[in-house]
């Protein structure tokens, strides 16, 4: 079955929980992730694919209108989630598919997105998740150690990111030394596309596509010679996910 990847945007993280909730019973719409922040919203959306954004309406720093102004562009299905009817009618004059009044029912919710499904489906019969990095592009530039040295870095070369110290070690795909970056942790991650790179423990993320084996809490990884640790799956619930993910 087709699922299309969605994220709630609600600086209440109760309305995001009931959200979730009824959400949990949708199989067809996969909640990668919520934010209370919308800035941080905002740079996940220009880096993931995204299908589906629940928003809220008054977000606390922006409104929905700022951040549908603010948007990358996106061929994203928008509904708006609200406790004020008033917001209505110039969220359909902004195109967006749907308003759901707050706490919205089991009901409405899935009639809401049944509707969606069924517009996604016949809009993007055949689009699914990229099951590849191999033509992705997107790349950070590490700063070096003077003022405007720069380190090419493609995602789909990085095979997994850790911090030491106050420093993140960045080990790619070439076997040579690591690229080092002072940026933090929490940063670099919100930039890496979620379908591929998992965050397993502790300020580390690894790329799916060159995962080996997972066992005892470590994560063996293609071209790298020692195991990664990995945290408790109870927390690290993405892992745990993806661990579950095509078993036989």
């Amino acid at each position: 079955m087709k699922q299309w990847s969605a994220i709630i945007v609600d600086d209440q993280q109760a309305s995001i929980d009931h959200l979730i909730l009824i959400m949990k019973e949708i199989e067809y719409i996969k909640v990668e992730r919520t934010f209370t922040d919308p800035m941080k919203a905002l740079r996940y959306l220009r880096i993931n694919e995204v299908h589906l954004i629940i928003l809220d309406v008054e977000l606390g720093s922006m409104d929905a209108f700022d951040f549908l102004s603010s948007m990358p562009r996106s061929d994203a299905k928008v509904v708006f989630y609200s406790a004020h009817a008033q917001f209505e009618d110039p969220g359909y004059e902004r195109n967006v598919v749907d308003f759901l009044l707050k706490p919205v029912s089991p009901l409405r919710l899935k009639r809401s997105m049944q509707r969606i499904n069924e517009q996604l489906n016949l809009q993007l019969p055949d689009l699914g998740l990229p099951k590849t990095l191999d033509h992705y592009d997107h790349f950070f530039q590490v700063k070096g150690h003077t003022k405007f040295m720069r380190t090419r870095v493609e995602f789909k070369n990085i095979i997994y990111i850790t911090k030491s110290g106050r420093h993140l070690l960045i080990y790619q795909n070439d076997g040579l030394i690591p690229a080092v970056s002072r940026e933090s942790f929490d940063y670099v991650l919100s930039l890496l596309p979620a379908n591929f790179f998992i965050h397993c423990a502790q300020s580390t993320v690894f790329n799916v596509m060159y995962f080996h084996s997972y066992v005892d809490q470590s994560i063996k990884l293609n071209l790298i010679k020692e195991p990664i640790h990995a945290g408790k799956l109870s927390v690290y619930k993405d892992l745990r996910n993806f661990l579950e993910t095509n078993k036989i």
